[in-house]
């Protein structure tokens, strides 16, 4: 049987709160990448408890990072948090990955601009989960990785 090699977490943050406890249960994996931990942070999360989700996913991500894991910045958090969610990732980095969502190309070419200014490259080395076909196109346009995110395609096959 074959084991992914990448883990992503854009799925509920209950689903991987325990990383907190205990990240090294991501090691019994062998996964070679992983994105960081995407604690959900919306315009109504107070600046204070948004720092404190950022603060962590930074600092299991260098945890990981420290036992040989590459990791991908993740971007996907809302417009109110853009600024702090760059807080630790230096200049000239280049792994990032967010979520896509149906009717949000916006902010995926808000999150796509704040990947090129960090990395300094027109083309960042950038995976995007999902978001269906105005989502895919954008990312076959301008050369990010786009990841299925079979729910929403199935969405796309439906309506299209």
């Amino acid at each position: 049987m074959k084991m992914a090699k990448t883990f992503h977490y854009y799925v509920e943050d209950y689903r991987f709160n325990t990383l907190w406890e205990n990240p090294a249960k991501v090691l019994k994996h062998a996964i070679t990448q992983s994105v960081e931990p995407n604690c959900s942070l919306f315009d109504t999360t107070p600046i204070a408890r948004g720092l404190e989700r950022i603060y962590r996913k930074r600092w299991i991500s260098r945890w990981w990072q420290e036992h040989g894991i590459t990791i991908y910045a993740d971007l996907n958090v809302s417009a109110k948090f853009y600024e702090y969610n760059q807080l630790g990732i230096p200049d000239g980095y280049n792994a990032f990955a967010t979520r896509g969502y149906r009717g949000k190309l916006d902010a995926l070419k808000a999150e796509h601009r704040i990947a090129r200014q960090i990395s300094g490259c027109n083309i960042p080395n950038m995976i995007v989960y999902g978001g269906g076909r105005e989502i895919h196109e954008y990312c076959m346009e301008y050369s990010l990785l786009y990841i299925t995110d079979f729910m929403s395609e199935k969405g796309d096959q439906d309506n299209g």
